[in-house]
């Protein structure tokens, strides 16, 4: 009997494909990719022709020669002045750039390529808006502005041109506005100081002097291990959460302690005032020199107005004599105005979880928090039961850092079978999460409650607004509490009437637009036309 032998040259011949070259998924992706730079293709090729379009239905009025850049026209202010007012024609970028090019109407309308991409309107679309507002400029002119008010808005503050050199000398004055990172918004900067607040992902030129309010990502966020600008100025607390989460080398951060302790900085007296916020949170006054005859400026970083800073002796002296206020404006609409106050809440809280311990179930509480936040509501809650609270490793690192008192201390343990009281990050107080920690203590629980503690939880639209909000799942149960760290609506017009502010620069929701003018607009009114802004709000809801 004879045996057929396949060759198995055919199949060495060439280099066999990899299984996932085989795989159908590397073909479809292999095909999305060809299909996605053909699309790329045509997408250039319609802005080359809508270019030569735009250029021919809009050709220059006069053959007038190229313009330098290095010229300044007599309107350039005129021009800046309107994109300033306008942020939605165009990105701030190419508003930093217009205003360090000096960037007029007449040379606007003579830009060459090189031109808009030096500008940094580097897309056809960006280029259609700069020209259409030119347009609208020039039609505008004439035209008076608007009354600024009772409470004005503070202008936009010292904006040094990128080439122009700092105090000490640096600067570089061919250093465009990088892309990657966005211009430094004016309200990181205090009025008459050199200082930045809150500013470190922004690339600040000359700048020696940081100032941190507290702990949250969204102030710190460009703070990193390799920051090496200047000093960072803070709290004692959080410059150990500084050095801890982020690695900042010691020799770059100085804490400074809050009031009535006061600081000379750069020759301007600095104090850091309590802000209610989270722990090592703080509001920031800098003071001048009478000589200089400048008004303090008060940076409130992220706070929950207190009626107690009536009596503060820092806001009294501020108050008297009018500030700069740049305001958390977080909570600065109308379906804000009436969050409930802290205490209420938090003796909410307690009422909730007496109640849900004597249920006759085996119940596991869960409080939400933050990196740093929200530790008012689990010690109110192991008080009421006189109780520890287990917190994991990393909230445990994050606690020794903070000013606790030898009672919090005592109440803390790291044994989660010592106590039904467990203290979470916030998203695991949502539904999906609590199930998965049922099912892990199912020996131990029958029932799981969760208390989600922030102000966006809180509802205008019911007839009659509750500090807390139960849902339930079968087993697990939820209470959504409004528990703020943030001013209401109402408690911010109540403190800006307090602090008497010369100008209010919101730091917070500011897009230089049609929202800033909304929340101006409930700043300066007043109390019978805020609460008929209330009542139209609560009839809409009702409807």
């Amino acid at each position: 009997m004879t045996f057929a032998v396949r060759s198995t040259a055919s199949r060495n011949t060439a280099a066999p494909r990899s299984h996932r070259e085989r795989h159908p998924c590397a073909r479809r992706q292999r095909w999305r990719n060809t299909t996605a730079a053909r699309r790329r293709t045509a997408r250039r090729d319609d802005h080359e022709k809508l270019r030569l379009m735009t250029m021919r239905s809009n050709p220059s009025p006069t053959a007038a020669p190229h313009t330098s850049y290095d010229a300044a026209l007599e309107d350039a202010d005129a021009c800046v002045s309107w994109m300033l007012e306008h942020p939605h024609a165009f990105s701030q970028t190419v508003i930093d750039n217009a205003y360090a090019q000096k960037l007029s109407v007449r040379k606007a309308k003579v830009l060459k390529d090189d031109d808009w991409r030096r500008l940094g309107a580097t897309t056809l679309g960006a280029r259609v808006r700069v020209r259409r507002a030119i347009r609208a400029l020039d039609a505008r002119r004439g035209a008076s502005s608007r009354d600024g008010g009772e409470v004005s808005l503070a202008p936009v503050f010292v904006k040094r041109p990128r080439g122009e050199t700092g105090a000490n000398g640096k600067g570089n004055p061919t250093k465009m506005v990088s892309l990657k990172s966005p211009p430094p918004p004016p309200w990181i900067r205090p009025p008459g100081t050199t200082c930045v607040v809150d500013g470190f992902y922004h690339d600040v030129p000359s700048c020696e002097h940081w100032f941190l309010t507290h702990f949250h990502s969204d102030h710190y966020r460009g703070l990193t291990k390799t920051f090496s600008k200047g000093t960072v100025y803070a709290t004692p607390e959080t410059c150990a959460l500084i050095r801890l989460k982020l690695g900042v080398d010691a020799r770059f951060i100085r804490a400074l302690e809050p009031w009535p302790a006061t600081h000379v900085v750069d020759g301007v007296r600095v104090t850091f005032i309590d802000a209610n916020h989270c722990p090592g949170a703080v509001m920031i006054l800098f003071v001048f020199d009478a000589a200089q005859n400048k008004p303090p400026v008060l940076h409130t970083g992220d706070f929950r107005f207190h009626p107690s800073m009536r009596s503060h002796p820092a806001l009294v002296d501020v108050s008297r004599r009018g500030a700069h206020l740049i305001l958390d404006t977080t909570y600065c609409a109308i379906e804000r105005a009436g969050i409930p106050s802290q205490e209420y809440v938090l003796q909410c809280v307690r009422d909730a979880v007496l109640a849900e311990s004597v249920s006759g179930r085996r119940v596991l509480f869960l409080f939400g928090t933050y990196a740093v936040g929200k530790e008012k509501v689990f010690w109110h809650a192991a008080e009421a039961l006189s109780k520890k609270v287990y917190v994991g490793k990393t909230k445990r690192q994050i606690l020794a850092c903070l000013n606790l008192t030898s009672e919090q201390r005592a109440m803390l343990t790291t044994d989660d079978t010592k106590t039904n009281l467990h203290v979470v990050d916030m998203a695991s107080t949502s539904f999906k999460k609590m199930a998965a920690i049922l099912k892990y203590y199912k020996s131990r629980y029958d029932s799981v409650v969760a208390f989600k503690p922030t102000g966006w939880t809180f509802s205008a639209d019911k007839k009659k607004t509750r500090a807390t909000s139960r849902r339930a799942r079968g087993a697990l149960i939820q209470y959504a509490v409004p528990y703020s760290e943030h001013s209401s609506c109402a408690e911010l017009r109540e403190f800006v009437k307090f602090i008497n502010a010369r100008n209010v620069f919101p730091h917070v929701g500011n897009d230089r637009g049609e929202n800033l003018a909304r929340m101006m607009t409930i700043i300066r009114a007043s109390d019978d036309e805020f609460q008929r802004m209330c009542d139209d709000a609560n009839k809409e809801n009702q409807s």
